[in-house]
């Protein structure tokens, strides 16, 4: 019976690099894991948990002013008081979200060149910083319309910065990298539950409408210090050690045509880091990009931008318009359902790493647009049990959302351009994200006299979103199987039969 046991242990026991490949501090890889975790269900990306923040910002009287004179007034109740609602203060309130997310997306591309520049802890410790900055701006000032826009476009701006950073620990488990990045992005679907665990706070009687500023006192305290201290000690400035062996292995990662070209010259100046600053700039990259639309896979990359700005996009709009798209006709809400079920994506989580573990990151991708697809049709049907189903579509769609880009990339690019292929694609996501503006503003403002089914119309648009992704991406997938990365052909020719 022990010798079973032992054989199991070994399959479930991660394997675990030798620290010292790294720059200290030498912490045990496990409480490292577990350190990094704590910070991402803390800081990871709060400001998706949007239910709570609504909720936050409806009691503390943020934009009630708009709805002075409108003819579709109505109120909604936190706790034990009612508050003034209508379409105009929907869409001021909401649109926050998607400026969030824009910026998000849009800037990720700087933290990541950040993160190469000066490190994992300048680049975290300072994203913290403005994180803890931006959300006292919002908890103080809910009032005031500027502070606010302010406020969430840092809030976005932060978001992969103060991230980020904390995947380098999946480079101590080589052998299972994508677990453990999609197990920090499960935890980082765990973090929704942050605002909503405010807001319950906020909505009792104890707090007014105009203390939200102790809540946001509460909170940096509480997530964005404890942040600060644990990725000031455990986070490097630089992750790797600058030695001669580690500079010759960025070779190894190169494609072999690439190598082949290079002259003796080059190889110098790979090796010799003080040399490549004769190099003009703009030459590099002016080389980068014609090489790019040289690529063989550039026709898969573009695919895949296309189809992953589509998924997120829509993605986006389910909880930038929860409130109201989860009623029914008859006065039925599934929302109360819908702000856990929220939080419960990253049940699914580990189950996605697996599947892009064995079989490929393009058939867990397909899976989360299905369901998506899925999403749209049943939420679009005016019956309770159509919305609750919806929420559990919603629980597979949103599971490994921007984690699957990260394992794409990861897994079908070459390593050293993967900084900025995630960065085109975060930045196309964010910029098309912001067609979620007009979007809303269409259902909550134009078509207001049309409700409840004045999200109809574009709750098909987004449909068809989700069913041209997922059909770009079953070609992906069986383009996978067909044809190799090219930078890992080199490999697995040795074992070709």
């Amino acid at each position: 019976m022990s010798e079973i046991n032992k054989s199991w242990y070994k399959r479930l026991r991660l394997e675990v690099e030798d620290v010292k490949k790294f720059r200290g501090p030498y912490v045990n890889p496990y409480i490292r894991l577990a350190a990094y975790i704590l910070i991402t269900f803390l800081t990871g990306c709060v400001y998706w948990g949007w239910n709570g923040i609504q909720e936050l910002l409806y009691k503390a009287g943020s934009f009630a002013d708009v709805c002075a004179g409108e003819s579709d007034i109505s109120y909604i109740v936190l706790g034990n008081g009612q508050f003034i609602d209508c379409g105009l203060r929907k869409s001021e309130i909401n649109n926050l979200y998607t400026v969030a997310f824009t910026s998000h997306f849009v800037f990720s591309v700087v933290g990541g060149v950040l993160l190469d520049i000066i490190g994992p802890k300048i680049v975290f410790l300072g994203s913290q910083t403005i994180n803890l900055v931006s959300w006292l701006l919002i908890f103080t000032l809910p009032k005031n319309k500027f502070a606010l826009i302010a406020g969430f476009f840092l809030i976005g701006l932060t978001a992969e910065s103060s991230y980020v950073p904390l995947l380098t620990v999946s480079r101590y488990f080589p052998r299972n990298n994508n677990f453990i990045m999609t197990l920090l992005g499960s935890v980082r679907s765990l973090s929704f539950f942050v605002p909503m665990i405010l807001a319950e706070i906020f909505k009792t009687d104890f707090f007014k409408p105009e203390s939200l500023y102790k809540i946001g006192l509460i909170y940096v305290f509480c997530g964005n210090v404890v942040a600060i201290m644990l990725g000031g000690y455990l986070l490097q400035f630089k992750f790797e050690h600058d030695s001669m062996t580690q500079k010759s292995m960025e070779l190894e990662v190169r494609e072999d045509s690439e190598v082949m070209s290079y002259t003796s010259q080059d190889l110098i100046n790979m090796l010799n880091p003080e040399n490549n600053k004769k190099i003009s700039c703009f030459g590099r990259l002016s080389d980068s990009v014609k090489a790019g639309f040289k690529h063989p896979q550039l026709l898969e990359f573009v695919l895949f931008l296309i189809s992953s700005t589509l998924f997120l996009t829509a993605y986006g709009f389910i909880n930038k318009a929860q409130r109201e798209i989860f009623v029914t006709s008859d006065g039925k809400s599934a929302l109360e359902v819908f702000k856990y079920f929220n939080i419960l994506t990253f049940i699914p989580a580990p189950f996605m790493g697996m599947i892009i573990d064995k079989i490929g990151p393009a058939y867990a991708i397909f899976i989360l647009q299905f369901f998506g697809f899925f999403f749209y049709v049943l939420i679009k049907i005016d019956a309770y049990v159509t919305k609750i189903l919806a929420c559990f579509c919603y629980i597979i769609a949103g599971s490994i959302s921007i984690s699957s880009i990260y394992c794409y990339l990861n897994k079908r690019f070459s390593p050293k351009k993967f900084g900025t292929l995630m960065g085109i694609v975060f930045v196309f996501i964010g910029a098309i994200s912001l067609t979620n503006i007009p979007l809303y503003d269409l259902a909550v403002i134009t078509l207001k006299d049309k409700a409840p089914f004045n999200f109809n119309p574009v709750e098909i648009g987004l449909a068809t979103y989700m069913a041209v992704a997922a059909s770009i991406t079953s070609y992906l997938a069986a383009n996978a199987k067909l044809k190799q990365p090219q930078h890992t052909k080199t490999e697995s020719d040795s074992f070709s039969v």
